[in-house]
């Protein structure tokens, strides 16, 4: 009598244990065994194109910050090696509006981490999406005369974390890859 009372504690335990966290006891008749989950390794070629596309993005911050600290001297298709569509867009129309008000970025923007999004190496042009920790608190415009103008309460606080796509669109060339879509507008800290 003793082990059936405790073994109706045990199950009873069990049972509000399960519930608790929101399990079912599972059935033991039904019960069988499930392979181990398979986890996704990328191929040697995604391997690739993000390292491609991890050392493209990082050029990219390399020429922003080029084009950027003296706008005065650079011609504005110094983003063609690095960005392509919207990102090249914007990157050039910002260059102008420095060029044209003289003003200039000090400081430089530094890539702190880049980490995997996604990958896609189907269709006519392949993608990597990488999310990148950028410091780029002390990189901010100035006017001529060297006053900051981007007010002190509006420079982030930390690191951003700001998602890139990177497109090839002459794959399988691996120093074509570049900054397609540039991040969100609301990006967060890292």
């Amino acid at each position: 009598m003793l082990n059936r009372t405790r073994r109706l504690a045990v199950l009873l335990g069990v049972a509000a244990l399960a519930l608790t966290v929101g399990c079912t006891l599972p059935d033991p008749k039904t019960e069988t065994t499930s392979p181990a989950p398979q986890v996704s390794t990328p191929s040697a070629e995604e391997d690739q194109a993000v390292t491609d596309a991890t050392a493209a993005l990082h050029r990219f911050y390399q020429v922003l910050d080029q084009c950027y600290a003296d706008p005065a001297n650079v011609d504005a298709s110094c983003f063609d090696l690095v960005a392509v569509d919207q990102v090249l867009t914007d990157y050039r129309s910002s260059l102008e509006v420095l060029q044209a008000e003289g003003w200039h970025h000090e400081g430089h923007p530094e890539v702190l981490s880049v980490e995997v999004v996604w990958v896609n190496l189907d269709g006519s042009f392949k993608q990597v999406r990488l999310a990148a920790c950028v410091e780029q608190r002390a990189w901010q415009p100035v006017d001529s005369s060297g006053t900051q103008l981007v007010p002190e309460s509006a420079i982030p606080t930390a690191p951003e974390r700001l998602v890139w796509q990177l497109v090839n669109h002459d794959y399988p060339t691996t120093d074509q890859w570049k900054a397609s879509h540039h991040p969100e507008e609301e990006s967060e800290s890292c």
